[in-house]
C-alpha cells in the first residue's frame, strides 16, 4: 500500500485506546475491468472517522484506518473512489532562460465526477465485526 499513518504529538499513542477494526478488503472494478491505482475513502456516517486505501494492477484494495491494512471501525461508510493521471495543461508551453521548454501537468481524476462526492457516489457499505470482502462495482 502507498499510505502510512502517523500520530503525532507530546507523547506515544495508547494501542488499547484506538476502536476496534476489523479487515477490510475487495476489488474494485468498473465495466468488468479492473480500477487500478485508485485511492478510496471509506467515510464513517456516524463518527468522525474514515479509512482509506489504493487499488493495486488487479484493482484489489485492503482499507487503513490507524495502521497499514488494520481495516476499518464497524459500521456503515459512503465511499469515494478517484483514480488520478497526470495531464499536461492546456496552455502554451514554458521557455526557461536557456531555452528549454518545460510543460506544466496537472493531476486529472480519470473516474467519473460523481465517485469524487461521498453523497453523490451512490456507493456505500457496512463493515462488520470480522473479515469484511467488499467488492465495489463503479456504474
Amino acid at each position: 500500500m502507498l499510505f502510512s499513518t502517523s500520530f503525532q504529538g507530546c507523547g506515544q499513542v495508547d494501542r488499547g485506546s484506538l476502536p476496534e477494526v476489523y479487515p477490510v478488503s475487495g476489488i474494485v472494478t468498473m465495466d468488468g475491468k479492473a480500477v487500478a491505482n485508485a485511492t478510496l475513502s471509506f467515510q464513517l456516517i456516524e463518527g468522525s472517522r474514515s479509512a482509506i486505501a489504493q487499488t493495486d494492477e488487479r484493482g484489489r484494495y485492503q482499507l487503513t484506518t490507524f495502521h497499514s491494512d488494520d481495516g476499518a471501525i464497524p459500521g456503515e461508510y459512503q465511499i469515494t473512489v478517484m483514480q488520478f493521471s497526470t495531464q499536461p495543461v492546456d496552455y502554451p508551453v514554458r521557455q526557461s532562460e536557456d531555452d528549454r521548454n518545460y510543460v506544466d501537468y496537472v493531476p486529472v481524476n480519470m473516474l467519473p465526477e460523481k465517485f469524487s462526492d461521498a453523497r453523490r457516489s451512490g456507493l456505500t457499505a457496512v463493515v462488520k465485526p470480522e473479515k469484511n470482502v467488499i467488492d465495489i462495482e463503479l456504474k
